[in-house]
């Protein structure tokens, strides 16, 4: 009785293999897709970073350039009332 069965088992197994394989192929394609992709983000992310840092580089700058001024002026002034 299970004879005639035999074929359909193998078939099926035959089957079975085959569609693991198509999904180990499926697997390994997004994974190379995966990686294509992180690689951008990567430097998008450095980009980013670079922009932070120069932004934050103008920050100090300007606060530096205020301390500066601000210090002239106050140093001009304690001259001008010392000279008086």
């Amino acid at each position: 009785m299970l004879d005639h069965l035999s074929p359909s088992i193998e078939q099926l197994k035959l089957k079975s293999k085959s569609i693991l394989s198509d999904w180990q192929e499926y697997n390994r394609v997004l994974l190379q897709i995966e990686k294509i992709i992180r690689e951008p983000e990567a430097g998008i992310d450095r980009l980013q970073t670079s922009a932070i840092n120069v932004e934050t580089y103008e920050i100090s700058t300007r606060k530096i350039q205020v301390i500066i001024i601000w210090s002239m002026d106050f140093f001009s002034t304690i001259i001008k009332t010392n000279d008086k």
